[in-house]
This record gives C-alpha cells, structure tokens and sequence, in this order.
C-alpha cells in the first residue's frame, strides 16, 4: 500500500537528509530501493539492500554494480 509524503518524510543516513517529496509524491515502504543519489559527501544509497556496492566511488561504480546484478538473473 503505497504511502502519501508530506513535508515531514525524509531518509537520513550518514549526516545526509533527503526530503522524500523532491523525488515523488508516495512510496512503499518495504521493497528493493533503486536510488542511488551522488552527493556532495559521497554515494548515498541504501546500502544494505545493496552489499556488493560498497566501496563504490561514484554512479560509473553504481552503473557497472547494477549491470553485472541485472546480467546474474
């Protein structure tokens, strides 16, 4: 069931905010998240959803990750 945002929805991790209404209007909240956002302190993802992504330095990195993921299914 999806979930409407309001001006209070945020993701925070790693000293980083992210209001979740600048990237959509409603979200699930349980489900594989393909965001990865590059930002002034680095790649901002959810990394436990993505283990072999880390130590990935920029979205090239995060390109080649979800490529070589995709082309294992």
């Amino acid at each position: 069931m999806p979930r409407l945002y309001d001006n209070e929805s945020f993701f925070e991790m790693n000293g980083a905010v992210l209001m979740l209404r600048d990237i959509a209007d409603c979200g699930l909240g349980d489900g594989m998240r393909w965001v990865f956002l590059s930002s002034d302190k680095g790649l901002i993802y959810f990394d436990e959803a993505y283990p072999g992504a880390r130590g990935s330095i920029n979205l090239d990195d995060i390109e080649k990750y979800v490529l070589k993921m995709l082309n294992n299914t």
